[in-house]
């Protein structure tokens, strides 16, 4: 099973998609970034809410970020499977 996971920005007032960005970002380097228990969720497959702190980690190695002011807009870490 391939899984992607992507970065979903939502306007903050109106909660419509503003884009989707596909991310090649390692479970590991997510699981850290998020500080996620691994026992509950391994693979990182559940979806996030990305906070501040996440924001300015990943804003570096996903660059398309420093488009979207972190206060107008809500955004996720999704995973999806590809069968």
């Amino acid at each position: 099973m391939k899984i992607e996971r992507s970065i979903a920005v939502y306007e903050k007032e109106e909660d419509s998609l503003i884009i989707d960005i596909v991310i090649d970002l390692s479970a590991d380097f997510l699981i850290n970034l998020f500080k996620v228990d691994i026992n509950d969720d391994p693979d990182f497959h559940k979806g996030y809410l990305i906070q501040k702190e996440h924001y300015l980690a990943l804003k570096d190695v996903v660059p398309q970020l420093s488009k979207y002011d972190f206060d107008s807009v809500k955004m996720y870490v999704e995973c999806f499977s590809l069968d």
